[in-house]
């Protein structure tokens, strides 16, 4: 297992309002809510999927329809 320390942790924001009622943030919360991830760069080590991780996604989805 990589346990590299993190020097400088990347932002890491958690859901907006809007976010929470996209039905998108529910499909990809009731497919990751068993996982455990790992995030190299804003956490060290696994842990429970949380919102944070679904913002993530949403994020990197919409960036990559250039939204």
């Amino acid at each position: 297992m990589n346990t590299k320390k993190i020097e400088t942790p990347q932002l890491w924001p958690d859901p907006t309002p809007d976010m929470l009622d996209d039905p998108r943030f529910n499909a990809i919360w009731n497919c990751i809510k068993s996982w455990d991830i790992n995030v190299p760069g804003v956490h060290e080590g696994y842990c429970e999927a949380t919102g944070n991780h679904v913002r993530a996604i949403l994020d990197a989805l919409d960036a990559e329809r250039g939204r």
